[in-house]
Order: structure tokens, then C-alpha cells, then sequence
């Protein structure tokens, strides 16, 4: 719609101009000020249900691969120690997978649980002992999902994290030697 807002300016005995708005123009102005407004909060509306949305499907991912977010997710069900399942997955330009959310965690217990592999290494790891990092880029891991009475560190000095499709979702430290399935991820 466009609005034809007629000004109407009256030069007085002081010389200074003084403008008056039809009363028309007037409420056509209040119109637009009020729908101007309700677009804003529409688009901030849209804006912020972009930020929060949770892409999922396979959309920008190599075929086998599901995006969630952001990311592509690989559920490899061969059996590797956590260091071979980590070079695999760099071989994938990828890393094994850093959680970093109930959100992700919940996504890839689901798909874990559909790949049916049983357990499967994601990418913490404990090299100093109670610290846990990413082995893809050594940052502190701020998000866990331990299964009750866990970490219990039982095995070798190193541990690595399986998560448990079957249980919620939980993880376990582990001997990294170990073979499990995995997920790897990367950016779309």
C-alpha cells in the first residue's frame, strides 16, 4: 500500500513555519506505524526461530552422512580403537564427534541407536587425569553425559568416552584400545 502523506506548512507572524497533518494523514501514519511494527516483530520472530532451529536431514552432506545443525554426522559401524576410529575420520576431513549439547547428545544417541553397532567412541579423551579434552582440537570439554558413577578411570591411564546408544545417551570412559563403532562429524 502506499500512503500519500500531505504536509501542510502556514508561515505565522513570528516567521517560523508550522506544519499540520490532515487528519487523514494522520491516522494513515498511525496505520503504517502499526504495521511497521508488527513486521518488525514478525521478522525478529523469524530471525530468532532461525537461531534456535535444528536442521536435520542430509541437506549439503556427502550421501550416508546426516546433518544436524550445522554439522554432518558419519555412524561408522566398523569396530576401531579410538585412536584408529579419530585418523579415520580425519581421512573424512572430519573428527570424531565433539557433543556439546543435550540437543546433540540426544541426536546422536538416536541415530546411534539406529545404526544398531552397539556402543560407540565419540571424541573425548583424558590425557592428564580428570581433564577431559577433544583429541580434534585439545579444547576442554564442557558438556558431559556420564553414566551414573562414572568416569571411574578403571583400565589404562588414558581413557577415551563411548556413549551408550541404549542407555539415554550416557557415556563411559574406557580403555581407548578398545573397539567400538564411532561418529565422525564436520562442518557442512
Amino acid at each position: 500500500m502506499i500512503a500519500v502523506l500531505l504536509v501542510f506548512c502556514a508561515m505565522h507572524v513570528d516567521w517560523r513555519p508550522r506544519c499540520f497533518l490532515a487528519k487523514t494523514e494522520k491516522s494513515h501514519l498511525r496505520d503504517l506505524r502499526t504495521k511497521l511494527k508488527g513486521f518488525t516483530k514478525t521478522i525478529d520472530d523469524l530471525e530468532k526461530g532461525l537461531k534456535v532451529k535444528h536442521f536435520s536431514g542430509n541437506d549439503g552432506c556427502k550421501k550416508g552422512w546426516d546433518r544436524f545443525r550445522d554439522y554432518c554426522y558419519y555412524f561408522n559401524k566398523d569396530k576401531k580403537s579410538w585412536f584408529d576410529a579419530e585418523r579415520h575420520c580425519q581421512a573424512e576431513d572430519s573428527s570424531l564427534v565433539n557433543i556439546v549439547d543435550e540437543n546433540e547428545n540426544k541426536f546422536v544417541m538416536t541415530k546411534s541407536k539406529e545404526a544398531n553397532a552397539g556402543h560407540f567412541w565419540i571424541g573425548a579423551i583424558n590425557w592428564d587425569s580428570g581433564k577431559w579434552i577433544w583429541g580434534s582440537n585439545f579444547e576442554p570439554v564442557k558438556y558431559f553425559k556420564w553414566t551414573p558413577r562414572e568416569p571411574n578411570g578403571s583400565g589404562t591411564s588414558i581413557q577415551c568416552v563411548e556413549l551408550y546408544p541404549s542407555s539415554d545417551g550416557t557415556w563411559n570412559d574406557h580403555a581407548c584400545p578398545t573397539t567400538f563403532a564411532f561418529v565422525c562429524k564436520k562442518h557442512v
